[in-house]
């Protein structure tokens, strides 16, 4: 009985340890999904309204959910007791919890180093631009996860069984 439930627990840990990297891009696709929605609204909001940064952050705070929401919620606090901080300097700090890859924090980067810092025309080419890059990113994610996320669930699973298999 103990030889079969360690044989279970091994099946089950080399499954989950095979599940694990599916899982984290699932998590990556939704966040990358989630900041071109923001980056939507950003747009639509600097061109009807010119709402200054830390209003802008805060309701993209609102209208979003999840890491994306803390992400705009945090900037749109540190911008009000940070004033004289910058964008991107308030992006930077902020960017670490989100995990994204580093292609991505650079294009969130890029963005909020012109946030705030040229005519309107310039920053909607900024934001149509960062979002074209998100969009790719989104798409390769999208792409990576169709193509191995099967297979690392596969991999883990029969691995865990080959294990069992060996060991008991």
């Amino acid at each position: 009985m103990l030889k079969l439930i360690g044989g279970l627990m091994i099946v089950f840990a080399s499954g989950w340890t095979g599940l694990a990297p599916a899982a984290r891009l699932r998590r990556q696709l939704a966040l990358l999904e989630q900041l071109d929605g923001a980056l939507s609204l950003m747009r639509a909001e600097l061109t009807s309204s010119l709402t200054p940064l830390p209003d802008l952050f805060k309701k993209l705070a609102l209208s979003l959910d999840g890491a994306a929401a803390q992400l705009f919620d945090r900037l749109s606090r540190d911008m009000l007791s940070q004033p004289l901080s910058t964008p991107l300097h308030l992006m930077r700090k902020n960017l670490t919890p989100l995990r994204l890859e580093p292609r991505e924090n650079a294009i969130l980067l890029e963005l909020a180093n012109a946030l705030g810092c040229y005519d309107l025309q310039s920053q909607q080419r900024m934001l149509d631009s960062a979002q074209a890059r998100l969009r790719q990113a989104e798409e390769r994610c999208r792409r990576q996860l169709d193509t191995q996320a099967k297979s690392w669930g596969a991999l883990g699973i029969c691995t865990g069984l080959a294990l069992a298999i060996v060991l008991v």
